[in-house]
C-alpha cells in the first residue's frame, strides 16, 4: 500500500490525472505439480492455498480502497504462481477466492476501508442503495460484534476448501472473522 500511495503522490505532484493500474501482482502458491526445492528472493515464501485465498481477496480490496482501478493477478496457469495447477488444467482452491471477490466487488461502490485497533478490518460498500461490509482479521480468528446500525441480516463466507456458504446473523449480531474476508449483507 505504501507503494500505491507513493505512486499516487508522484502522479499528483506531476499533474498526472490518469487511472492507476497494477498490471502484475501475485504470490507463490503451493502446488501439487511443483517439486519442493530451495527458492530464493520473492519465490522463497510459498503461501498455502488457504493463506493465498485470504491474501488474494485482501489484496484486491486494499488496492481498490487505495484507488487502484485495475489489478491483474499473475498468473493463471503456471504451477508455481498461478491460480491453476497442472499448467492450468485444474484450479487451485485459491482460484475460488478470485471468483468470490469478483462477485462481491463488481457492481458495488466502494465507500471506505478501515483497520481497527483490534486488527479487524471493515470495508464498506454500497450495492443498489444497500450498505454491505467486507470484514477480516489478518492475524487472528475472532468473533466480532456487528453494529446494529449496519442492519446486517446474513454473512457470506468462503471456507478454506473453497466452499461458499451463507448464514443468518440472527439476534447475536456477531460473526467469526478470519484472514479470509467475510461479506456482511
Amino acid at each position: 500500500l505504501d507503494t500505491v500511495r507513493q505512486v499516487r503522490s508522484l502522479m499528483d505532484a506531476n499533474g498526472i490525472h490518469k487511472p492507476l493500474w497494477n498490471t502484475e501482482s501475485g504470490y507463490t502458491i503451493e502446488s501439487n505439480f511443483v517439486l519442493d526445492h530451495a527458492a530464493t528472493g520473492s519465490l522463497s515464501r510459498k503461501l498455502t492455498n488457504e493463506d493465498a485465498m485470504g491474501f488474494l481477496m485482501r489484496y484486491y480490496l486494499l488496492d481498490w480502497a487505495n484507488g487502484v482501478s485495475r489489478l491483474y493477478w499473475y498468473d493463471w496457469d503456471s504451477n508455481q504462481m498461478g491460480l491453476g495447477d497442472d499448467n492450468g488444467r485444474e484450479s487451485k482452491i485459491a482460484a475460488t477466492a478470485y471468483i468470490e471477490i469478483q462477485k462481491w466487488m463488481v457492481g458495488a461502490v466502494f465507500k471506505n476501508c478501515d483497520q481497527q485497533a483490534s486488527g479487524n478490518w471493515a470495508c464498506e460498500l454500497s450495492r443498489s442503495g444497500r450498505r454491505q461490509w467486507i470484514v477480516w482479521n489478518t492475524d487472528n480468528r475472532v468473533t466480532r460484534s456487528i453494529p446494529a446500525s449496519w442492519q446486517v441480516k446474513h454473512t457470506v463466507t468462503i471456507s478454506p476448501t473453497g466452499q461458499e456458504s451463507s448464514s443468518s446473523i440472527g439476534e447475536s449480531l456477531t460473526c467469526e472473522v478470519t484472514p479470509i474476508p467475510t461479506l456482511l449483507q
